[in-house]
C-alpha cells in the first residue's frame, strides 16, 4: 500500500511519464519544476528550464501573461496558443497553487498539444467548403 509520504517519491515518475508538458512556477514567476514533455515543447535540454523566469521561456508573451494573471488574481486560465519556436498549437491550462490561508504560492501550467485536432478541423472545413 502506498502511503502519503511515498507521494514525493512517486511524483517525479508521474511527471516524467506524462505526454502533456507540466511546469510549476513560484510566486516570482520562476520555474521550480518542469517535466520532460515541457522541455521538449520549448526545445531545451534537460533541466535547462529550472530557474528560468516565465518571461524568458517563450518568444511571445501569451504564456507569461497567463502565468502572471494566475499569480495576481488566483483565477485559472485556459487558452490555445502557438508555442515558439515550434508551430504546434497547445491548449494551456494554468491554475494557482494555494497555501495556508488560501494565499497564492505559485502556479501550475499544463500544455496539451491540440495541433492534430486543429489541423483536422481545418481540413474538414475545407472539404465541406469544396463539396
Amino acid at each position: 500500500m502506498i502511503k502519503f509520504a511515498d507521494y514525493q517519491k512517486i511524483m517525479p515518475t508521474v511527471l516524467a511519464s506524462m505526454v502533456d508538458g507540466v511546469i510549476v512556477f513560484n510566486q516570482e514567476g520562476c520555474i521550480i519544476m518542469a517535466n520532460k514533455a515541457s522541455e521538449n515543447l520549448f526545445l531545451v535540454p534537460e533541466r535547462v528550464l529550472l530557474g528560468k523566469h516565465v518571461d524568458d521561456i517563450d518568444e511571445n508573451d501569451e504564456i507569461s501573461d497567463m502565468i502572471w494573471r494566475v499569480l495576481r488574481t488566483g483565477k485559472e486560465v485556459f487558452r490555445e496558443t502557438v508555442i515558439r519556436p515550434s508551430t504546434l498549437i497547445f491548449r494551456v491550462h494554468a491554475v494557482p497553487i494555494r497555501g495556508e490561508n488560501n494565499g497564492i504560492e505559485g502556479a501550475v501550467a499544463v500544455f496539451h498539444d491540440v495541433t492534430d485536432a486543429r489541423n483536422f478541423d481545418q481540413v474538414r472545413s475545407e472539404f465541406v467548403g469544396n463539396v
